[in-house]
């Protein structure tokens, strides 16, 4: 792995449909496109999660300039769906400290955040953390994150948590990469853990159809279930050694994932990583070093050529 392949891997670690019928319906038109110098800076930005609503973009950054620590989690807001993003915020103290944050993904209502963080009083290196908030359409009004606990994380790596919310099956669980298992700090794989109604977990457990022989670090899933869009530095990629999206599908949610391909019209020759999907899964966030003017990783967007429909 080169130097700059490297400090990317090293920096992103750190920093939702009717079932699919062929490629076509996960293609994406037009070229990936720069989300612009108000949301991206002379860092590294990446992990774009936007709100139910639409109207709230949060998303990971190292920019020094009104930062906590290493990298955090800010949020832009616009009025409306029309309008351009705003100016990003820190999320602030509630959910950054002087030590790593980055942000995982928001449930479907809006009031809960999964996140990231290295900071004092966790089980290994990096964690997995909840933070909630009363009122979905309050950007600051997170608590205090809580520590997922030693059934779901380890004394490895344990990071990049997507919560994902079956409503046909009515169960909850947690995706996240961990290193627990392999060389530490290479052999990241996707692990799943099944939400009790309590609250608690059950025991994590390998998704062993998505998992390849190196680097799955992070995975987001269509809103029911049936797409998922896997961040991977595995062999067969647009370069050797760099970080693509991977596609994958399934027939149900108790059914086993495809083997993952390369997302269409995605990638490029430069990193490509951390997507997310809008909740209509229309729009596809990235983050990407193609078109990195401003410096490090910049967000992008691709809109979907022929969005899932509704169920």
């Amino acid at each position: 792995m080169t130097y700059i392949k490297r400090k990317w891997f090293l920096t992103i670690l750190a920093v939702a449909t009717m079932p699919i019928v062929g490629a076509a319906q996960h293609n994406y038109l037009g070229r990936v496109r720069s989300m612009g110098p108000t949301l991206n800076s002379t860092g590294n930005d990446s992990n774009a999660t936007i709100s139910p609503n639409g109207l709230s973009l949060f998303f990971t950054s190292s920019r020094i300039a009104g930062g906590q620590g290493s990298t955090d989690i800010w949020v832009s807001h616009r009025p409306t769906l029309a309008s351009p993003w705003g100016l990003p915020q820190n999320l602030g103290v509630s959910i950054n400290t002087s030590d790593s944050e980055s942000i995982g993904c928001l449930s479907v209502d809006g009031k809960t955040m999964f996140l990231q963080s290295n900071r004092p009083g966790g089980l290994g290196q990096r964690d997995n953390y909840i933070s909630t908030r009363m009122d979905p359409n309050d950007d600051f009004g997170w608590t205090t994150p809580v520590n997922l606990g030693a059934v779901v994380n380890s004394p490895a790596d344990d990071l990049a948590p997507t919560y994902f919310e079956d409503e046909l099956a009515k169960t909850r669980s947690i995706f996240f990469a961990s290193d627990r298992v392999g060389t530490p700090g290479i052999n990241y794989h996707i692990y799943q853990s099944i939400r009790n109604p309590d609250g608690t977990f059950l025991p994590p457990t390998p998704v062993t159809e998505l998992n390849g022989p190196i680097a799955d670090i992070r995975v987001v899933l269509r809103r029911d279930g049936l797409e998922c869009f896997l961040t991977s530095g595995r062999p067969g990629g647009v370069v050797p050694g760099g970080f693509d999206i991977w596609v994958s599908t399934r027939a149900s949610t108790n059914s086993p994932w495809e083997p993952p391909t390369l997302a269409p019209r995605i990638n490029s020759p430069f990193d490509d990583g951390a997507a997310s999907l809008s909740p209509d899964g229309s729009i596809l966030y990235l983050f990407s070093t193609r078109d990195n003017a401003l410096g490090g990783n910049d967000l992008l967007t691709a809109t979907r050529s022929v969005p899932p429909a509704p169920r």
